[in-house]
């Protein structure tokens, strides 16, 4: 009878001892995804930089743009204005730098597109570090709940 009490221990022991042991190799499972999430959450990070770095550069560029574009504005309806008083003569240069104007705004367009492009690329990397941090805190969680 203790034989076969000893028998059923032996065997709880081994059984014990096999969850153990998956325990410990799901913990360093676990541990390599929260390591791997680590440097994916700090290459997104490093990403989200340059993006904003870049975003900044582009803003700055924007800015003179516009400052430029509305100085130039400003000079070419000054002399649209002289164009239609000097007469017919002058009417090709009046063309011209309307010509300009339009270039300008086309160019104005097309870099606040680019910016609400850049926007749109910030916004979802931060989406994504935020997608990583919940994985990487489930990943504790889990961890946690298999070391108790």
């Amino acid at each position: 009878e203790l034989r076969t009490v000893l028998g059923a221990k032996e065997s709880s022991f081994a059984e014990a001892e096999a969850v153990i042991a998956t325990l410990r190799e799901d913990s360093s499972s676990s541990d390599t995804k929260i390591e791997e999430l680590t440097k994916a959450v700090n290459e997104l990070k490093q990403e989200k930089e340059t993006l904003e770095a870049r975003l900044e550069s582009s803003n700055e560029a924007l800015s003179g743009l516009e400052s430029v574009t509305a100085a130039k504005l400003v000079d070419a309806e000054t002399k649209v204005e002289e164009l239609r008083i000097s007469g017919a003569q002058l009417e090709d240069e009046k063309k011209s730098l309307e010509e300009s104007v339009a270039t300008l705004q086309e160019g104005l367009s097309t870099e606040l597109e680019a910016k609400e492009a850049l926007k749109v690329q910030v916004q979802d990397r931060d989406n994504t570090l935020s997608d990583l941090k919940n994985q990487h805190d489930e990943a504790i969680s889990t961890i946690k709940r298999f070391g108790e």
